[in-house]
């Protein structure tokens, strides 16, 4: 009988292979490295921000030029002092933002692009949160053609310094009934409107009345609406 002649087995290579291709394919990492990405705002409407700074660094061992700044709207401008920067160098882009006409959650981008071979672009986050000097909730109630008239509500609530006294509501036409509760004085108020029918369409526009006067832009109108 011949004796068992046992194999003697390498170890397999494959674990090493698959790390030395990982490697290999890894995408390289963007030149400029960025301090943050997002930029998180809190105010109030009409508040002015101060400029939002996004700090970076050249991590390369190259120079880089930044050839393209966008912002998704005009509402943000960015500010960059100059767009070459030397290996190890740092920068600041500046983004001056305007809230104007803006409130609840607002969020803006700027997209930034280098000359650096193959580099993805880079985008850059300003979130903020406008509170409202006055929330109303809903601002615009339905009715669908030939439905129930029953009555909707607006849930109104005063953030700003102070508090703000609503005395009352009028409605752009006589078909549609409108009733203010008060819940806590100048904090929280709610509006019930009911209409006549909804036979027909129609729209009115609903102002609340205020005993101090309120800065320009101030949400104090409700839409009522049938369809």
């Amino acid at each position: 009988m011949k004796p068992v002649r046992r194999l003697r087995l390498s170890p397999c290579p494959l674990p090493g292979v698959m790390l030395m291709l990982m490697a290999l394919c890894a995408a390289p990492l963007p030149a400029l490295e960025w301090a943050r990405t997002e930029a998180v705002l809190n105010g109030r409407l009409g508040e002015a921000f101060p400029p939002v700074e996004f700090p970076f660094t050249n991590k390369s061992e190259a120079s880089v030029t930044i050839t393209d700044i966008r912002a998704s709207c005009h509402c943000t401008v960015p500010v960059l002092e100059k767009k070459t920067y030397t290996p190890g160098e740092s920068g600041v882009l500046r983004v001056d933002f305007d809230t104007t006409g803006l409130a609840g959650s607002v969020t803006r981008t700027i997209t930034v692009e280098t000359d650096e071979p193959g580099a993805p672009a880079q985008t850059l986050t300003l979130i903020a949160d406008l509170i409202e000097p006055v929330a109303l909730k809903p601002r615009l109630l339905h009715w669908k053609l030939d439905a129930s008239a029953a009555a909707k509500t607006v849930d109104i609530q005063i953030n700003r310094d102070g508090g703000l006294e609503i005395t009352g509501a009028a409605s752009s036409r006589d078909d549609f009934k409108v009733e203010l509760a008060t819940f806590e004085p100048r904090r929280r108020y709610r509006l019930t409107v009911t209409p006549a029918g909804t036979g027909d369409a129609r729209l009115a526009v609903i102002t609340l009345k205020t005993l101090e006067t309120v800065p320009a832009g101030t949400a104090l109108t409700v839409f009522a609406q049938v369809r």
